[in-house]
């Protein structure tokens, strides 16, 4: 009980000290030359006790001096992906007038499902009225929210003798993070012959005939009809008819039970979706409490992404709307049975086995 309660005081003191390897030493060294200046009466033991308390006091007084005064103030990033390196952005502001503050190294405590702690890059010499930034590299493990309630600024300064720690509380700062990226390359070609092309009945680059027309300055030589060219012995050229990639929508049909199993089937779908829309198919999405219809570019790819990353499991499916001219594709995690009239149904997780 009292273990438990002194854990608690601990890990939320505004101050925490820890000995180093140095002070552990000085320590034995104070106790030792202490007991005996006592037992032996001897003044030169009593003056080497005092410098040793001395040096002690003065450490404690000089890191107290060179922590006291800092402000931090952090960025979260505006995009992070599970398992890819980002950076927090992280201003540590000295705000005394006229004195240096000297080894400090600032920590940011990351909670999501675990919690962990980050490291900025260790400052030798702050300025007076002096800011720096520097940047904390940050691997989510997680999809989802994430949240920084405290910051700390850590010292060793004088003289190495302790570790102290002055702990931040701040305005709650909450980011989310996307799925992680899977490769998803050996299933694409499968996939794009499986959802083709349609043709839009206009002019445009695809392979089919579309029209003749007489040839104008600029044209492209290649695209000359030399055989009807020489039969009304006017120049024409071809022109093709437009294609576009057919739309699909991704269905995610999960347990529900928050599982490794459920993330990869989250994560398989943000990457296929990533793939498809960078390969100018049409994409949209359909889950718990998700709807995007399907779009293009780079904003569909932000907007499913950043829809995974908030996610919850326990909403309700959405309904699946047949829409005309959309191709409807089943992502669905080991054990769960896709809907009906569903035009293709995938497995993630059971391909990740394969593989």
């Amino acid at each position: 009980m009292l273990g438990s309660l002194w854990q608690n005081f601990w890990r939320r003191a505004p101050r925490q000290i820890k000995f180093s390897r140095s002070g552990k030493i000085i320590t034995a060294v104070a106790l030792v030359v202490g007991f005996a200046a006592i037992n032996t009466g001897n003044n030169l033991l009593y003056l080497g006790w005092s410098l040793v308390l001395s040096a002690i006091v003065l450490s404690g007084v000089l890191s107290e001096t060179n922590i006291r005064k800092v402000q931090l103030r952090l960025r979260p990033p505006t995009f992070a992906r599970a398992g890819q390196e980002g950076s927090l952005v992280l201003e540590i502001y000295n705000t005394y007038r006229f004195l240096a503050l000297f080894g400090l190294e600032a920590l940011i405590s990351v909670e999501a499902k675990t919690q962990e702690v980050l490291n900025t890059p260790y400052h030798l010499r702050l300025g007076p009225k002096a800011e720096e930034k520097v940047n904390a590299l940050h691997a989510p493990a997680h999809r989802g929210l994430h949240r920084i309630e405290r910051l700390a600024v850590k010292t060793t300064y004088p003289f190495g003798f302790f570790i102290k720690t002055r702990r931040l509380k701040i305005k709650p700062i909450e980011f989310w993070v996307a799925p992680r990226k899977l490769d998803v390359q050996e299933d694409m070609d499968t996939l794009l012959s499986w959802l083709g092309s349609e043709t839009l009945g206009q002019i445009g680059h695809g392979p089919d005939f579309f029209a003749l027309r007489p040839y104008h300055e600029g044209d492209d030589p290649r695209h000359i009809a030399w055989k009807r060219s020489a039969r009304t012995g006017r120049l024409v050229v071809r022109e093709h008819e437009a294609v576009a990639s057919r739309s699909v929508e991704l269905v995610l049909v999960l347990s529900g039970q928050d599982s490794d199993a459920d993330e990869y089937t989250i994560a398989y779908a943000g990457s296929l979706a990533e793939s498809l829309l960078l390969k100018g198919v049409r994409v949209g999405l359909l889950g718990p409490g998700v709807s995007l219809k399907p779009g293009v570019g780079s904003r569909q790819i932000q907007q499913i992404l950043y829809v995974l990353a908030r996610l919850n499991m326990d909403a309700a499916m959405t309904p699946v709307h047949g829409a005309p001219g959309v191709s409807r594709m089943a992502l669905c995690s080991p054990g769960q049975r896709a809907p009906e009239a569903m035009d293709h149904v995938l497995h993630p997780r059971s391909m990740e086995q394969a593989a």
